[in-house]
């Protein structure tokens, strides 16, 4: 067999052995040591480096990406209000096709980062507002055709009352890949704050309706706040069970677990159901941690979750917007944040948060054929340490990443 790529000698995340990977037609078809150079069109020498699976980012909001101002966000409600008002301001008097072409363009500048660090799957929460209505979700459409040969890219769109007609017919075309929401973060004019219990349990089985209709997982912003009430939470798993979803719904941020607060009976009994239920969870600690006022809203319980057994996912979530200006599309570096601040410092500890950026976010946007092994489709990246454990300690250099075969990027520059 004549090989398309082949990289030799590299340490393979997770079975943590020197091998050599053949790839073929998109494929990885060889993994052991031993294969020849002269069976292959292209050779990457990957001595002293880790071979891993690319890495998956499971929440993002690239529609948002590079917009931030000069104005500090000191908190949620904030950075909410600021963003409503930015996209209204700044999109006054433009046509749809203008705001169209500006996501597109801000998105792809995040897109890129993303493959350039090393990321070669996505999955991102669209805007929709009645300045823009269905507009960015355009735009993801010509980013998803665009980069297809990068990045495989999902959306998540929040399905309002508003645009309920429209998003069926953007579901029924296929445009939207999972439905999502913020069921239980409401604006009270009555008290000037977000408040985290109004009319939630309509807002959830809606989208579970609508995702049992449409064949669509479920994602939504639950519980992010710093209250000690889980009851979106727990509203959520048992919708989880009704609609026999178990493996197709995340709940992201789920912050409240991690209120000073909770009762920890309560917050243990609401992880094991949430086990049972095998639902995901994705934690957004660096944005979580930003957002955070001296009143404390903190990021969810990772060790807890993960102990119990629960699918958890490292991302990204905002970048240099009002709700985060810092922000690289790294998930080495956010893995390194969670790593320090949950304390996960031994070489197990790093490897769960190896397992944040890629096994877990794979089997959250349930990926087809994600791996290391033969068979799995050639979604690697090449990283400049001779171990996974090194390579988030030292945010090393991403020495090649591969989509489906083909290198797209190389030290840091897409090819």
């Amino acid at each position: 067999m004549k090989y398309d790529l082949l990289i030799k000698d590299g340490n393979v995340y997770p079975l943590n052995r020197i091998l050599d990977m053949g790839i073929k037609d998109g494929k990885i078809v060889d993994l052991k040591q031993g294969l020849s150079p002269d069976e292959a069109e292209t050779v990457i020498d990957a001595k002293n480096c880790t071979i891993s699976p690319a890495f998956v980012d499971a929440h993002m909001h690239i529609d948002k990406a590079l917009t931030a101002d000069e104005d500090d966000t000191t908190d949620l409600l904030q950075a909410c209000i600021r963003a409503d008002h930015k996209t209204h301001e700044s999109y006054m008097g433009w046509d749809r096709q203008a705001i169209v072409d500006d996501i597109v363009e801000r998105s792809s500048e995040i897109i890129k980062m993303c493959i350039a660090n090393g990321t070669t799957a996505i999955k991102t929460h669209v805007l929709i507002t009645p300045d823009i209505g269905f507009a960015a979700l355009d735009a993801m459409d010509i980013l998803k055709e665009k980069y297809k040969d990068y990045i495989t890219i999902k959306t998540v769109v929040p399905a309002y009352d508003d645009f309920l007609d429209e998003w069926k017919e953007y579901a029924r075309k296929g445009s939207i890949d999972c439905v999502g929401g913020y069921p239980n973060m409401e604006y009270n004019e009555a008290t000037g704050n977000l408040d985290y219990t109004l009319a939630f349990k309509k807002e959830v089985d809606k989208a579970f309706e609508l995702a049992k209709k449409y064949d669509l997982p479920v994602d939504l912003h639950c519980d992010e706040s710093d209250s000690d009430n889980l009851s979106c939470f727990l509203y959520m798993i048992d919708q989880t069970y009704a609609n026999q979803m178990q493996g197709r719904v995340t709940c992201s941020h789920v912050t409240g677990l991690g209120s000073k607060d909770i009762d920890e009976a309560y917050a243990a009994d609401a992880i094991a159901r949430a086990a049972k239920a095998c639902v995901n969870i994705t934690t957004m600690t660096s944005c979580n941690m930003y957002l955070m006022d001296i009143g404390r809203r903190g990021p969810t319980r990772v060790r807890q979750l993960l102990d119990c057994g629960i699918n958890v996912s490292i991302a990204s979530d905002n970048i240099r917007d009002p709700f985060r200006p810092f922000g690289n599309a790294d998930l080495l570096e956010e893995g390194l944040l969670t790593a320090q601040l949950h304390k996960f410092g031994t070489k197990n500890g790093l490897n769960k948060i190896a397992q944040m950026i890629t096994i877990f976010p794979a089997a959250n946007l349930n990926l087809p054929d994600y791996g290391i092994l033969p068979g799995c489709n050639a979604d690697v990246v090449v990283l400049d340490a001779p171990d996974m454990n090194e390579a988030i300690l030292s945010q090393v250099k991403k020495s090649y990443v591969i989509k489906l075969g083909k290198v797209v990027a190389k030290d840091g520059n897409l090819v």
